[in-house]
């Protein structure tokens, strides 16, 4: 029911927090303000998931809120590696849910007055910011393993990964295809997943990479 429904929340919400407090002041501090983005993100008040690109930018920061209050809690300061990982995917996750989340619920949302990227751009547009993306990634990437300390199989994995990703993407670059954006978007949350596999073997000292 509702009730249950808000009763889980708000316990688990104060637990959480609790635990976050006794682990790590910091992190406390990092848990309270991701508490109180996600409550402005649906409160009627605020309803950032209804304003123009705060819908996105509530998507983005999610991953280096997450990030910071691990590190704290894990290792008491900032892990670079965690938190470059926070920042790629909170950049893939951003183009990912205008483009194959709300996709398909583009009348309920211009019903109920969205102003998300996925009501504001057109297809093509958002092909293109997806793209641009996985370009993004697929640059910064090997730039930046080195200085990270990510083993040399990240940099090859990510662009095999995202090259993948952009062949299967070309066919639906200029027109909705229901049954090759399924395939996409299969494709997409492989890809989101693999692509935190990565990482964290990334981070293994490995003698053969």
């Amino acid at each position: 029911s509702m009730g249950d429904a808000k009763a889980v929340v708000f316990v688990t919400g104060a637990l959480g927090l609790v635990l976050s407090f006794l682990v790590s002041i910091t992190g406390f501090l990092f848990a309270s303000l991701y508490t109180l983005v996600l409550i402005g993100y649906s409160h009627p008040l605020t309803r950032f998931k209804k304003r123009f690109l705060l819908n996105e930018l509530f998507y983005f920061t999610c991953f280096p809120f997450v990030g910071l209050m691990v590190c704290y809690a894990l290792a008491g300061r900032v892990v670079m590696p965690a938190m470059f990982a926070a920042i790629i995917f909170g950049s893939f996750i951003t183009p990912m849910k205008p483009l194959f989340g709300d996709s398909t619920d583009m009348y309920e949302d211009k019903l109920f007055g969205m102003r998300h990227l996925g009501v504001v751009l057109s297809w093509k547009g958002r092909i293109q910011l997806m793209v641009v993306t996985l370009l993004f990634i697929m640059t910064i990437t090997p730039l930046t393993y080195v200085q990270l300390g990510f083993n040399v199989g990240v940099p090859i994995m990510v662009v095999a990964m995202s090259l993948g990703f952009l062949r299967i993407m070309f066919p639906i670059m200029n027109a909705y295809d229901t049954a090759m954006v399924l395939r996409a978007k299969k494709f997409a949350h492989i890809y989101f997943f693999l692509l935190q596999i990565v990482l964290i073997v990334g981070t293994l000292n490995l003698g053969f990479l």
